[in-house]
């Protein structure tokens, strides 16, 4: 069973956010998408809302109380969260939404996720925020809905995963994405960069839209780049930056600025 979940940040508990209106928001935004209502709210307002689409479960638990004490910290570093729009750092709830597949399928499970959380960012009064757990980052409401609209069926990237550049005290860029294991893959990072931070961010996005589209197709040892001449050697090994998680990691790309991904040998 495949598991996906994520968090919508609330200014105060919303009693009104219901099953059957989650239920009528996916129906009107995603025609033919095929959802049900397993459990409702009745008198309790803390009480878990529960949906069915094919073969996943959905359930939407209401939790009167904050979610994170580093909010603020996660809208300051994140991508997809606009510099001049404020964060309430002061909300008083929030509702952890999870999606339960059983044919073990991460991108399925996430594409329902997002779904899900796309129709309730609409009739949401109360949402401030979308915390997507796998990437650990933080996202505009609006935002949110908009580029879930706008992309699926195809895997809405910048929402899945999130791409995280640093530098080091002695100068040297790092790169590592976050999100790519909870899609079935693995998480790609380059220790050391001598590319320009935007070259590298480019190089990072087409790795990981490569490994959406194709799968876990760069095997360890294995070798990317556009021709013979320009090679970047894949290892399976454990992250410089989270020694717990094993990565793909890529020495540094700085010799194929135009790699195509597809030439993985």
């Amino acid at each position: 069973m495949s598991i996906a979940f994520a968090v919508v940040f609330q200014h105060q508990p919303e009693p009104s956010l219901t099953a059957a209106g989650v239920r009528a928001q996916m129906l009107h935004d995603w025609p033919g998408c095929d959802v049900s209502i397993t459990q409702d709210r009745r008198e309790d307002d803390r009480e878990q809302l529960s949906l069915a689409s094919g073969t996943s479960s959905i359930f939407i638990t209401p939790v009167a109380a904050p979610f994170a004490d580093d909010a603020s910290e996660l809208c300051e570093t994140s991508l997809l969260w606009p510099n001049e729009q404020p964060l309430d750092d002061d909300y008083q709830a929030h509702c952890i939404v999870a999606v339960a597949d059983e044919t073990n399928d991460e991108r399925h499970a996430a594409g329902v996720l997002t779904k899900t959380i796309a129709s309730m960012v609409r009739i949401s009064k109360e949402t401030i925020a979308v915390y997507w757990a796998g990437a650990n980052h933080l996202i505009y409401p609006p935002l949110f809905r908009e580029m879930a609209m706008h992309t699926l069926p195809d895997a809405p990237l910048y929402l899945w995963v999130a791409f995280q550049m640093w530098q080091e005290r002695d100068g040297k860029l790092h790169a590592l994405t976050q999100g790519l294991d909870r899609l079935g893959l693995m998480d790609v990072e380059i220790p050391e960069s001598s590319k320009t931070p935007r070259q590298t961010h480019e190089f990072m996005v087409n790795i990981a839209s490569y490994l959406v589209r194709r799968g876990l197709v760069i095997e360890d040892g294995h070798t990317v780049g556009e021709s013979e001449s320009e090679r970047i050697r894949a290892v399976y090994t454990q992250a410089q930056a989270i020694p717990e998680k094993t990565v793909i990691q890529l020495a540094d790309p700085a010799a194929a600025s135009d790699i195509d991904p597809a030439a993985a040998s």
